[in-house]
């Protein structure tokens, strides 16, 4: 089709027309008939626009934008508090067991040292330097009694939130630390649990304070015969019983308490030496 001179084409109809309107936006030109229609079309992406506008208005009154932001730190708050409880009843604990364990020490001391000055009236045999003695050692258990030194807390700065544990110092022969106290409790417990599976024939042989006998033994031991030595600390000797006998035997002390060779004081432990046929005690 031939066509006309000053004719535009419409962007819809595609037909060629005089008479034309130009949208500047696009810019497109359309027929009289077909301009209404792209009005319509430019209205309905306007209200679309519109309805997204509102949509995301709404979301920011309702903040839905950081809820997933404020669900992770409700949960890692309730992971704090969760893990700041456990650490906390973690140290209580130990705290606890070594306030135990520290109490058995001074009763054990304070027993001790109860026996010795009952063995002092009932023999009425101490001077002085004797009585100077059970004040020094009353003074150094009233002072391990209220000693805390051995046990502190320990804070972690490096964290947002300080991290504590309970640190103990005891390092000796006479104690132990919480974790080995832990330990050997649990030993002592599965011990007894073992022992609940066999029968109980057990009868006193050796109690009295004859020359035969023990009163207040302090120091045990058995050799690889099975020969039972004990530290009699009341009747100042070495009493041995031999494997199947129900009568001791004498073998170092047993002339009342002395510091002379053939006399004991106070003897609170022995080994037995079988290579040299010897015996190393403690008085």
């Amino acid at each position: 089709m031939a066509m006309a001179k000053n004719t535009t084409q419409c962007f819809i109809c595609r037909k060629f027309k005089r008479i034309t309107f130009l949208c500047k936006g696009c810019p497109k030109e359309f027929c009289k008939k077909d301009f209404p229609e792209h009005q319509q079309q430019l209205n309905d992406q306007l209200h679309f626009i519109i309805n997204d506008f509102d949509q995301f208005k709404q979301n920011i009154k309702e903040n839905q934008i950081n809820s997933s932001f404020i669900e992770q730190i409700n949960q890692w708050e309730q992971n704090s508090i969760r893990l700041s409880k456990q650490t906390a009843e973690n140290c209580r604990k130990e705290v606890f067991d070594y306030s135990e364990k520290h109490s058995n020490e001074i009763e054990e001391k304070f027993q001790r040292l109860s026996e010795e000055i009952k063995e002092m009236q009932r023999e009425e045999d101490f001077n002085e330097f004797d009585l100077e003695n059970l004040k020094e050692k009353l003074n150094k258990i009233n002072q391990a009694f209220y000693d805390q030194s051995n046990i502190f807390i320990k804070e972690n700065n490096q964290g947002f939130i300080k991290e504590i544990s309970i640190i103990s110092t005891i390092n000796n022969s006479n104690s132990l630390s919480i974790d080995s106290f832990n330990n050997l409790t649990r030993q002592i417990s599965m011990n007894q649990q073992k022992k609940k599976k066999f029968r109980q024939f057990g009868r006193i042989v050796a109690e009295g304070n004859q020359s035969y006998q023990i009163y207040h033994p302090h120091g045990i031991f058995v050799d690889q015969n099975k020969n039972i030595f004990i530290a009699d600390w009341v009747n100042h000797h070495i009493i041995e019983w031999r494997s199947n006998e129900t009568q001791g035997e004498i073998i170092a002390g047993g002339y009342g308490r002395g510091n002379r060779l053939d006399k004991l004081d106070r003897p609170t432990d022995m080994i037995v030496d079988d290579q040299n046929h010897s015996i190393i005690i403690a008085d």
